[in-house]
């Protein structure tokens, strides 16, 4: 957690998504990948897009994203991965973010 949290592990971060279809073509419900491609020029609007999520939301990597949002890919990509190990051995992930399951071992 401490090499994410301290952005070393930020090219490991990257949301990549192929476009289906136009973004214009979304008008109720917008994916994160189709907010972070109308935020680019219209004339960068197809093939594909990588993004981050940042404190603001999702960010085409072209734009300015030094503030990427850790904690949710600690909830929404590592606790999910983590929890189905720990649960093999009965402890969950914030017991062990927590320091509360090395407290029960004494």
């Amino acid at each position: 957690m401490r090499e994410l949290k301290a952005g070393r592990l930020d090219n490991e971060l990257v949301y990549r998504r192929r476009l289906r279809k136009p973004a214009s073509a979304y008008t109720h419900n917008l994916p994160p990948h189709i907010k972070a491609v109308l935020q680019l020029p219209p004339e960068k609007r197809s093939g594909a897009i990588a993004y981050v999520i940042t404190r603001r939301g999702p960010v085409p990597l072209e734009n300015s994203h030094a503030d990427i949002d850790y904690e949710h890919y600690i909830d929404k990509q590592v606790r999910a991965v983590v929890d189905d190990i720990l649960a093999m051995q009965g402890l969950h992930f914030d017991e062990i973010l927590s320091g509360e399951e090395q407290l029960r071992l004494f």
